[in-house]
């Protein structure tokens, strides 16, 4: 192989680098974002069954995600000020309605 032969050969060992590079970002930053929404649907669902108003499930729902819990440490923080204060800060859970089947016809 003459000189010419081995720099074309490198310049496309450096495309192809490149664009390997390129793609494991892009594929590292849609794995982060699929993370963030599966960290909410699931903190979501978790939080269906709560029968509180909706204004304390969303400010439940946007702590940041830290670690291995679902909640992590600011539930934790969060619970021992509910605890220690005299007046509870969220609401009380309120009665369930009547039983309703949504997918019956009647």
């Amino acid at each position: 192989h003459d000189v010419a032969s081995l720099k074309d050969e490198l310049a496309k060992l450096e495309m192809g680098s490149s664009f390997l590079a390129d793609a494991m970002y892009d594929i590292l930053h849609a794995s982060s974002k699929n993370l963030g929404f599966v960290v909410t649907a699931r903190r979501a669902l978790w939080l269906k069954g709560w029968l509180a108003d909706a204004a304390s499930k969303t400010k439940l729902s946007k702590f940041p995600y830290r670690g291995h819990h679902l909640f992590g440490k600011d539930l934790d923080k969060l619970k021992k000020n509910l605890r220690d204060s005299k007046v509870p800060q969220l609401p009380e859970d309120r009665p369930r309605p009547a039983s309703r089947t949504p997918f019956s016809s009647t």
